[in-house]
């Protein structure tokens, strides 16, 4: 899975609850190791319990993780399950992007477990 992806307000911070993002960045490197920005995504239509995670999961397919600042249980869950990390962090993409990049990842990962 080569994309991250991530909730955030304004593009420069990770700083949007999973339940409230409305859409995803989605990021990916380049030829040079640099992240670059592929798309965004729409979010599923909220309010429609655990089908609106398994969409997300689907929507997220390509991506190893989702970046947010809070998630709850379900989406935890059913993220996990198919694959996709959900890590609640915050501050600035870029610092969170160079976590994933590097074996600190692993640290995340079982921080959000």
């Amino acid at each position: 899975r080569p994309h991250i992806a991530v909730a955030t307000r304004e593009g420069l911070l990770i700083n949007q609850h999973l339940g409230e993002a409305k859409r995803f960045q989605i990021w990916g490197k380049d030829g040079h190791g640099a992240f670059r920005l592929v798309e965004e995504r729409q979010a599923p239509t909220a309010g429609c319990g655990p089908n609106r995670w398994e969409d997300l999961a689907k929507l997220l397919s390509d991506c190893r993780a989702v970046l947010v600042s809070a998630i709850g249980d379900a989406p935890r869950k059913i993220l996990t399950e198919r694959g996709i990390v959900p890590a609640a962090c915050s501050g600035f993409r870029e610092d969170a992007l160079s976590l994933v990049a590097v074996d600190r990842w692993r640290m995340l990962r079982k921080r959000n477990k």
